[in-house]
């Protein structure tokens, strides 16, 4: 008899490692995380926009969760912000995003998780809209030196809105106020009421809302604070300003002369033709270098220094008619000289009854004005007027 060493063949030393193999080849296999493609990003709004994802594999494990995630940088996972429409599985969906800030530029990627982990789609940017329909920045009003008051329109959806308004002298802005009302549900219009401002100063605002959709702000305005019509200031009374705020024209606070004639001396042409807002300065110009000195309307105005400026001139037609319209001080009643020539012989007045004005033209040698329904006037008179 052969006697046993206590040694295994070498092939039976195998088995269990054949065994086992054949085990893991079934049963053994190391699942991994989904594979995952970002889609596009679309509905973009101040506050939100639509993502798409496509599940291209499951890695071996079910898909319990897919959806997108986002941030302000460059690689946004789940634990940033997510969102995902609750279903799961391989293939395409979609989602919301909300809460955004508008104006401001998002990361976003879709992802997928399993039982080995979460998978990443590529990352996609875009950037939520500067401006949104629901918050609706309106013209300032009642600007003075040092004063405004904003307006706006917001609409909060049904849901608890609160709106602000922000300021400053540039777009960085730097300050907030409340607006009134300070919370609004519902479309509504809303101001709030600035002081303390730097005068003569430009600044910008816009409205700002927030709620449960996100923050989203209306369009950059501005306004500046300048001279306000019947504000005192650049040695009279303010009864012009222009479209910006930051020029604009003032008068004397009452007449400085009555009963005085349009030429000095004989009828000449002088050339003061202009009657529109802003010639009134070249009119005078024009007459005193036409007249030379002597004691006429636009000589008096020309010659006079008041509250320390030296520049006032007679004012042109349209000019003489706004000061009167805008009735900045006590009521006027009356004919004025004006810097407008008609021709040769006549110069434009503006007459004032109770309520409102009518441009005439007049010998320039008369001193008063009779209108043609026979009501007198009284003596011709004459503000002064400088640009500021």
């Amino acid at each position: 008899m052969k006697r046993y060493t206590g040694q295994l063949p070498s092939y039976l030393a195998l088995v269990p490692v054949l065994v086992l193999a054949l085990l893991c080849g079934t049963g053994c296999k190391k699942n991994s995380v989904p594979s995952v493609s970002t889609g596009s990003v679309t509905s973009i709004t101040a506050t939100g926009a639509r993502a798409a994802g496509t599940v291209l594999s499951d890695g071996g494990a079910a898909v319990t969760e897919r959806g997108v995630c986002w941030s302000t940088s460059g690689q946004p996972t789940i634990s940033d912000y997510k969102a995902n429409d609750g279903s799961s599985g391989t293939g395409s969906f979609t989602t919301n995003i909300t809460g955004l800030t508008s104006n401001v530029t998002y990361y976003v990627r879709a992802y997928a998780l399993n039982s080995a982990g979460v998978g990443y789609g590529e990352v996609r940017s875009f950037t939520a809209s500067a401006t949104s329909q629901d918050a609706v920045t309106r013209a300032a009003t009642g600007i003075h030196t040092t004063v405004a008051i904003l307006h706006a329109w917001v609409d909060g959806n049904n849901q608890s809105t609160s709106v602000s308004f922000e300021y400053g002298t540039n777009t960085a802005y730097g300050q907030t106020i409340a607006a009134s009302p300070s919370t609004v549900t519902a479309a509504d219009s809303v101001s709030a009421s600035l002081s303390g401002l730097t005068p003569f100063t430009f600044y910008h605002y816009r409205v700002k809302i927030t709620n449960v959709y996100g923050t989203a702000y209306g369009a950059d305005m501005t306004f500046y604070t300048g001279y306000a019509v019947g504000d005192h200031g650049g040695g009279g009374i303010v009864f012009y300003t222009d479209s910006t705020g930051e020029h604009g024209l003032v008068r004397t606070d009452s007449t400085i002369a009555n009963a005085v004639t349009w030429y000095n001396g004989s009828y000449m042409v002088t050339g003061a033709t202009g009657t529109a807002i802003g010639t009134g300065q070249d009119n005078t110009n024009s007459i005193i270098a036409a007249q030379g000195q002597g004691n006429y309307a636009a000589s008096i105005c020309y010659n006079m220094t008041l509250g320390g400026y030296s520049d006032w001139y007679l004012p042109s037609a349209d000019e003489c008619q706004r000061l009167l319209d805008a009735n900045t001080g006590p009521m006027l009643t009356g004919a004025y000289w004006s810097s407008s020539e008609v021709d040769t012989n006549n110069a434009y007045i503006v007459a004032l009854g109770n309520v409102s004005g009518s441009l005439s033209y007049k010998s320039p040698h008369d001193k008063s004005y009779t209108l043609f329904n026979s009501i007198l006037y009284g003596p011709i008179q004459i503000f002064a007027v400088r640009k500021y």
